[in-house]
């Protein structure tokens, strides 16, 4: 049995490209934000990590969090909210795992159950 494929060199650069770029707005909307940087930090260094660890995770946590996460009415803020930083922070997580990853991505590997069409 082979190994499974390792991500293209394009497709590992482009996601530390993104990773990074997501990262950059990340920083400069937390240094930005009405309830300062130290407090919302947190909860979006946590995503990130659950993220970047399980990053299946983030079909179920992103539709669970954008209703909960949006302080909008408290903040005032209307362009740049928290839940656009939550979408930032799973791409910089998926990012950062796809650029350093050694196997191929999920979707990319066989399934184990597979639909038959006869």
């Amino acid at each position: 049995m082979t190994a499974p494929p390792r991500p293209s060199v394009v497709l590992r650069g482009y996601a530390l490209v993104s990773c990074l770029f997501a990262a950059t707005i990340i920083v400069w909307w937390l240094l930005q934000h009405p309830f300062g940087a130290a407090t919302m930090a947190l909860p979006i260094a946590g995503y990130l990590v659950v993220v970047t660890m399980w990053p299946a995770t983030w079909l179920v946590l992103l539709p669970a969090l954008w209703p909960i996460a949006d302080l909008a009415r408290w903040t005032g803020q209307i362009h740049v909210t928290e839940t656009d930083a939550l979408l930032l922070a799973t791409v910089a997580g998926v990012g950062l795992r796809t650029s350093f990853s050694r196997h191929a991505l999920p979707a990319e590997e066989p399934w184990q159950y597979r639909v038959r069409i006869s």
